[in-house]
């Protein structure tokens, strides 16, 4: 556990505008407003998505803000989606660079006919944030006034001897999905979230008894 001791009114308001840029990276997404979640990354960012966290190799690896575009995008495909940001820690933060880590329960849902299916994916982001000093570009409703964004990911893990593989920089891991679908009133559709919960840490929990 941290020790926790006093903080400058600065580092505290620094704090407070990085956890509100991740809570306007879901906030976006849910709303379908690709430009806003861009936004909220600097023009130069690496992106890397790792569809399975224990594969070294990223599904995705991306370069700069505009690449962002497609991937946001795709969001249009749901019918509903709800980005359920749960901790966030800032891991560093040293005057205009913080890196840290948040967890998110994503929530997809796809309607067919009267039939609902509901996605969910168990997520870990991993960022180094920078103060940026650009204008126009941050949302309305944003109030990352400290001007922070996204930038590049940072290295989570402690480097490697030379004779071994790199550590790899990772952005976005994929923990673990769970999918459902059935016929029912959309209220329901909070006793499958927790189900499907429940059942992405069982899945992760007998992962981890086989590496054993």
């Amino acid at each position: 556990m941290s020790r926790h001791v006093a903080i400058s009114p600065e580092e505290a308001a620094d704090r407070l505008a990085i956890r509100e840029l991740v809570d306007a990276y879901a906030h976006c997404a849910d709303r379908r407003d690709a430009k806003g979640q861009m936004a909220l990354f600097t023009a130069d960012t690496h992106f890397v998505v790792y569809m399975n966290a224990k594969d070294p190799k990223p599904s995705q690896d991306l370069n700069s803000r505009e690449a962002l575009a497609p991937v946001f995008a795709d969001l249009n495909r749901y019918d509903a989606t709800t980005h359920f940001v749960g901790q966030s820690t800032i891991l560093t933060l040293n005057g205009n660079r913080a890196t840290g880590e948040a967890y998110c329960l994503a929530h997809h849902v796809t309607m067919d006919g009267g039939r609902r299916r509901l996605m969910i994916a168990s997520l870990r982001y991993l960022t180094l944030s920078q103060r940026s000093m650009e204008r126009g570009f941050l949302p309305s409703g944003s109030s990352t006034s400290t001007g922070w964004r996204n930038g590049h990911c940072h290295e989570r893990f402690a480097a490697k001897p030379s004779t071994s593989p790199p550590a790899q920089a990772r952005c976005v891991d994929v923990i673990g999905t769970f999918e459902a679908e059935r016929s029912a009133p959309a209220g329901e559709m909070v006793v499958m979230s927790i189900a499907a919960v429940s059942a992405i840490i069982q899945a992760a929990n007998r992962g981890k008894h086989r590496g054993r």
